[in-house]
């Protein structure tokens, strides 16, 4: 996924733990967005998009190190076309929220903190960054749509898996791991 010029210089706002490496493909980075239409309420957020099924270890530990940040607001898992994927939420610093509407204000610690995590590897970054005020296009792209699945088929199938299981152990355990892996984890 293309990244906006306003969200490449809002992702090294996030924290001193982010890395270049944090976001990339190869770590199950999916994308960046300001929106999340399926959550409006959530209007000053900064959301990552991660895959949620890796084969790496490497992945793993980009999910561990995310849910360490101060600023993180939640994390859940979330479907989209039939594909598991982490959404991380994190708040939202003034400097960011001016970038999502296209103003760019950065202290010069900002600036340094966007230079030093994307070095060389962004032409209009290198550009860019230490001029004065400058514009970004606003960036208006939302999370895509999660997938929508009816109550009473999910009941049903949580019913259904349920009462296979022989073991009281076994039952309580797919119960708790059914109702987290449904909820939206705040911190």
């Amino acid at each position: 996924m293309e990244l906006s010029n306003a969200f490449k210089l809002a992702i090294p706002l996030l924290g001193n733990g982010i890395e270049y490496e944090d976001i990339n493909e190869n770590k199950g980075f999916v994308g960046g967005y300001f929106i999340d239409n399926n959550r409006p309420y959530l209007d000053r957020h900064l959301f990552l998009l991660y895959r949620t099924t890796t084969d790496k270890v490497g992945d793993v530990s980009v999910h561990y190190k995310l849910r360490e940040f101060n600023n993180l607001y939640s994390w859940k898992v979330i479907h989209i076309k039939g594909i598991a994927y982490t959404l991380y939420t994190f708040t939202c610093t003034k400097a960011q929220n001016h970038l999502r509407d296209g103003r760019v204000l950065l202290s010069l610690k900002n600036k340094t903190d966007v230079l030093n995590f994307w070095q060389s590897r962004d032409a209009w970054i290198s550009n860019n960054v230490l001029l004065g005020t400058l514009y970004v296009e606003p960036d208006n792209r939302s999370v895509p749509e999660e997938d929508y699945y009816p109550e009473e088929d999910w009941l049903s199938k949580i019913k259904g898996e349920l009462l296979k299981s022989s073991s009281p152990f076994l039952f309580g355990l797919s119960l708790t791991t059914i109702i987290i892996d449904s909820f939206e984890f705040m911190i």
